[in-house]
């Protein structure tokens, strides 16, 4: 069981938390930024800042202490420091986004107590090296000024690091640092007008970590035409000195409307070996998975549909995955993986952490509810319901999770103050009061009393199918979707 342990409340109601964890949720970094024009979904010129907490958990996996780790850092004026954040597997490197640096890399300093700036991108990237001082060079990433940077990610180590520009029109253009020595550099290729094109119109990107070879691979959904809805899911091989197609998953290489694939949204596993498509269609979140073989073919070997009580078409949702694989070894699936919501606002209960299994006689795959982050809120503020937003940020073995939140809606505006006093139940320790007007950060963690380790298969017979066929999870809830956010 997954408890809620401590809350993060933030200030003003036009400010939002962006946050991340590392591997094993001892330490978290938390921005503060404005909130998007909820009527653009543009960013508005801001500072931006963020703070890195240590946690300490006791015997039962409660947080005994949470203590800040250096000072706040502040960006400068303009800046939108942490539209974007991470933070490295073993805590003692943080970098966040930044739209005059692009993104900035802070390492801690023991002796100062401060984050010190190791890495700063610059407003251009010179080919094949990249300034810390910023310097442009003669042959730069063609960033448009003033640059806005919407979209990050980045491997385990930040040996690998994507940021997205976004242009006023739309358009994004990638910028891709890897890591050489004690910096980061722009590759040469970076800049080929074939990599631009592929990907000149990110609309979401996931990436692996990096292999025993330095490569990474990267999964995105490409704008065909800026013009329609039409999108495609383009597989990326990454290597230190080059790019190449990683294959292709057949249903999604052609152009295809997002009408009929709502909310749709991509991620790759840490190994790069499994795929996760989730889209919204008929009143149900699917979630297929891809694996890739030897002659790198994306086969599909499972689709998973929840269902919703609420309509809503732009239902979109976030899958990430573990390490694990369960099933056989040509075809298996994930052990576990964590739907959560993006850009949008829900208190659904089918978001939350999934184990899946498979059957030792039939192959056949199956799929269980760890928490419900919708029911872990609501037991924190009683009969109050809580919208879930932005997504989640999880720790590498699954034990810990960051969940922003804001409270109801009042008089439709689903930034309204929440006024509720928590309070102790079973499992539920450290929370003290929340009374935040804008929206907060839930942490939750796996409790100490270990759940039984799964087989990779279920011992009791499941109902004859076939593999293809959805599994269905019905999940009852009043609540309904009130907003979407133009996001990368």
């Amino acid at each position: 069981m997954y408890q809620i342990n401590r809350l993060l409340n933030n200030t003003t109601s036009t400010n939002m938390f962006n946050a991340a964890v590392n591997s094993n949720g001892s330490r978290i970094v938390v921005t503060d930024t404005h909130l998007p024009d909820l009527s653009t979904g543009t960013m508005a010129p801001q500072t931006g800042s963020f703070k890195v907490y240590d946690i300490k958990y006791n015997s039962e996996m409660h947080v005994s202490s949470m203590s800040q780790v250096g000072q706040t850092i502040v960006g400068a004026t303009g800046e939108s420091l942490g539209m974007g954040v991470g933070i490295s597997g073993d805590g003692s490197l943080v970098l966040a986004t930044s739209n005059t640096e692009v993104f900035k890399i802070y390492s801690y300093n023991r002796a100062t107590s401060n984050w010190d700036v190791i890495f700063a991108a610059g407003s251009a990237c010179v080919t094949g090296a990249a300034s810390s001082e910023g310097d442009a060079g003669t042959t730069t990433s063609g960033l448009d000024s003033p640059i806005n940077i919407m979209g990050i990610r980045y491997d385990i180590d930040f040996k690998t690091i994507m940021t997205a520009n976004v242009s006023p029109t739309g358009d994004t253009r990638l910028v891709y640092h890897v890591k050489q020595g004690s910096t980061w550099v722009c590759p040469e290729f970076s800049i080929d007008p074939v990599l631009l094109e592929r990907y000149s119109r990110i609309r979401g990107l996931w990436i692996s970590d990096s292999g025993d070879d330095s490569s990474v691979s990267v999964v995105h959904l490409h704008a065909a035409n800026p013009e329609t809805s039409a999108i495609r899911v383009l597989v990326t091989k990454f290597t230190p000195d080059s790019f190449s197609d990683y294959g292709s998953i057949t249903e999604f290489a052609s152009d295809v409307d997002t009408n009929d694939y709502r909310g749709v949204s991509v991620t790759i596993n840490r190994k790069g070996t499994h795929i996760g498509v989730s889209y919204y269609k008929d009143n149900k979140v699917y979630v297929k998975i891809y694996a890739v073989d030897v002659d790198l073919n994306w086969n599909m070997v499972k689709k998973f549909s929840f269902a919703l009580d609420t309509p809503n078409s732009e239902r979109s949702s976030a899958i990430i995955f573990d390490d694990s694989v369960v099933g056989p070894a040509e075809a298996g699936i994930p052990g576990k993986m964590m739907v959560a919501p993006i850009n949008s606002f829900s208190g659904d209960k089918l978001y939350g952490i999934y184990t899946n299994s498979c059957h030792p006689v039939t192959g056949e795959y199956s799929t269980s509810q760890d928490v419900s982050f919708g029911e872990r809120l609501e037991s924190l503020a009683g009969n109050a319901s809580e919208f879930i937003s932005f997504g989640g940020t999880i720790s590498k073995d699954f034990k810990t999770v960051l969940v922003s939140f804001t409270g109801p809606a009042s008089d439709g505006v689903p930034f309204g103050p929440v006024h509720c006093p928590s309070f102790l139940s079973d499992g539920i320790s450290n929370v003290g009061d929340f009374n935040s007007d804008g929206i907060s950060i839930a942490l939750l963690v796996k409790d100490y009393i270990s759940d039984p380790v799964p087989s990779p298969c279920h011992s009791e017979p499941l109902p004859e199918h076939s593999d293809r066929e959805d599994t269905t999870i019905t999940i009852r809830t009043s609540k309904k979707l009130t907003l979407t956010l133009s996001a990368l």
